[in-house]
């Protein structure tokens, strides 16, 4: 059985990871209504490519980083599965352990079937 300091450190990284994807969208997106509101034309070719540029990370970081990944999501629901199967749920295991666990990894493991009750959330 996994003990709660592994548990808790695996759910930190994972919803870290996500967390961070997050701070990026908002980084791109004051990028974009910076360019937007620049005194560049918005026709010039600088402008346009500058945009095109941020789309396109934007998607990528929405794709790769923060959507969970099939593997990603396959993880969470085996560590779920694991800590259900041994400790009878994971919402009891979280509250015998004094775990609360970042929203970020709560939304991924009610992704997989495993919703955790909110306060087990911190």
């Amino acid at each position: 059985m996994i003990d709660k300091s592994d548990y808790s450190f695996i759910a930190d990284q994972i919803a870290l990871s996500r967390g961070s994807a997050g701070k990026a969208f908002a980084h791109l997106i004051n990028m974009q209504n910076d360019l937007s509101i620049s005194s560049v034309d918005s026709e010039e070719t600088d402008k346009v490519s500058m945009r095109n540029i941020i789309n396109s990370v934007y998607l990528v970081t929405v794709e790769e980083y923060y959507r969970p990944n099939a593997y990603v999501s396959r993880f969470v629901e085996e560590l779920q599965k694991h800590v259900d199967h041994h400790a009878g749920s994971v919402n009891g295991f979280l509250k015998d352990n004094g775990i609360r666990v970042l929203q970020d990894f709560a939304d991924i493991s009610s992704i997989v079937g495993f919703d955790i009750d909110i306060e087990n959330i911190r």
